[in-house]
């Protein structure tokens, strides 16, 4: 699901290219919302599920991003780019 997302949109509107920091956000939101979509339909049918997923990406300037979805297909947020990160 998470791959086919992101696949459309790589070949309809990123060029094939790496997306900007923007647009993968605005893509996790849609792989948020399919995730969510999918475990509500799976829930009703009575099955519960084991799940958690990251997804990452570096842009072509190097800001990185890293998202976490949850077993319910929720997304955090979990670093905003390379210049926040203590080593």
């Amino acid at each position: 699901m998470c791959e086919k997302v992101l696949r459309d949109l790589a070949i309809r509107e990123w060029g094939k290219k790496a997306p900007s920091f923007e647009q993968f956000e605005e893509a996790v939101k849609q792989v948020e919302s399919a995730f969510i979509s999918r475990f509500r339909e799976l829930h009703d049918q009575r099955l519960d599920l084991s799940f958690s997923i990251v997804l990452t990406s570096v842009d072509q300037s190097g800001k990185a991003s890293i998202y976490l979805f949850d077993e319910r297909g929720l997304v955090s947020f979990m670093i905003m780019d390379a210049e926040n990160i203590d080593v």
